[in-house]
């Protein structure tokens, strides 16, 4: 005793396109450092916020994950606190893909 709906109906007759015009839009010949990545073997790191709360009041902390592995097995995983001096230099060699142990050795996790 049910309706039957053909796929047509339920998409309103509009025809599905499988081409990317999102990509076509905006079309960019330039590497972007969001499309950029590390070198393999080089360990893996980003930005993670925390909220701490302190007397009552909540505040967002910058912490920094990294891992370093080798032949599929993990050596390290461990997050760094980032101190707000520091926050802008690390988020900036963050999107230009800096090397993770160059941004602990900012951090001063690693020694120069």
């Amino acid at each position: 005793m049910g309706v039957e709906v053909s796929p047509s109906d339920l998409l309103g007759n509009n025809k599905i396109n499988p081409s990317n015009k999102a990509l076509e839009i905006n079309p960019s010949n330039d590497i972007s450092p969001s499309k950029m990545r590390r070198n393999k073997g080089e360990g893996s790191g980003s930005i993670h916020w925390r909220t701490v709360t302190k007397n009552g009041k909540d505040y967002q902390q910058a912490y920094y994950h990294y891992e370093f592995w080798s032949a599929g097995d993990r050596l390290v995983k461990s997050s760094k606190y980032i101190p707000k001096r520091l926050l802008k230099r690390v988020q900036q060699m963050e999107q230009q893909k800096a090397g993770v142990r160059e941004i602990l050795k900012v951090l001063r996790v690693l020694s120069s």
